[in-house]
């Protein structure tokens, strides 16, 4: 894989992650950590200014991940990122297997600040997963890549977009941003909890999904028993992930 040009500061280490708008790098400048998103010239026009003027706008919240600067290059463009000494959730939990119920939810708390405060300034994240997750501690984590965030609308509707099982039952092509986010907050952390994602889709077609919303964990243990790790939250779960979305519950930071 091609390296993105460097200054004589930076000393690459390996690549952290790919994805449609570009590479990921950690890099090491003076004995420090960065990580350097590198996007190519014919994808870079939009999606690196935009991320990194996201970046800027919400970077004074603990939990949303600082945009350290950026370069145009010859050949696109670099963002300059904090690095994460543990990476993104959905490694974190690959290698070590499900959170502790305190941490997952403290994880959880977090990223619910770090949504409101984003959706205050009518912005919608869209693409909320656990690989947007990066886990600093075990008491941190912030939320990062918004290469496809975008303003909501007077009624905070938005296009639909971001990973097909992370996205809320709603059928139509615009929904709520709000409620968008928040279904895909809720369902990193039932990630968290039984390590795994919850299901393949939020449809009727997805037995997994189907007994989650016949409120029967029985057989939700009985398709994949990972699910029996979730029976002390499963009451809480049904509520944030209830397939109306005026039944769920919001988070508390969003009644204040």
């Amino acid at each position: 894989m091609a390296l993105p040009p460097l200054s004589a500061s930076h000393d690459f280490v390996r690549v952290l992650g790919s994805g449609s708008f570009g590479t990921v790098y950690l890099i090491r400048d003076q004995g420090r950590e960065y990580a350097l998103k590198w996007v190519c010239k014919k994808s870079s026009d939009r999606s690196s200014y935009h991320e990194k003027n996201v970046h800027r706008m919400f970077h004074g919240h603990p939990n949303v991940l600082k945009c350290l600067g950026g370069e145009a290059t010859k050949y696109g463009y670099n963002v300059f990122l904090e690095a994460a000494p543990f990476g993104d959730l959905r490694s974190f939990v690959k290698s070590y297997g499900p959170l502790k119920r305190s941490t997952a939810y403290l994880y959880h708390t977090q990223i619910s600040s770090a949504l409101h405060f984003i959706h205050e300034s009518l912005y919608c994240h869209r693409d909320l997963k656990p690989s947007n997750v990066l886990v600093f501690s075990d008491d941190l984590v912030k939320i990062c890549d918004f290469g496809i965030s975008c303003e909501m609308s007077f009624d905070m509707t938005v296009c639909r977009a971001g990973t097909q099982r992370y996205q809320p039952p709603e059928t139509f092509r615009t929904v709520n941003g709000v409620h968008l986010d928040l279904w895909a907050s809720g369902m990193i952390f039932a990630f968290a909890l039984i390590g795994k994602h919850p299901w393949k889709a939020a449809s009727s077609s997805c037995d997994e999904y189907v007994a989650f919303q016949n409120d029967d964990l029985k057989t939700l243990c009985q398709l994949d028993s990972r699910w029996c790790q979730a029976s002390g939250d499963f009451a809480y779960l049904r509520w944030i992930l209830h397939h109306d979305p005026l039944r769920r519950r919001i988070p508390p930071c969003y009644t204040h």
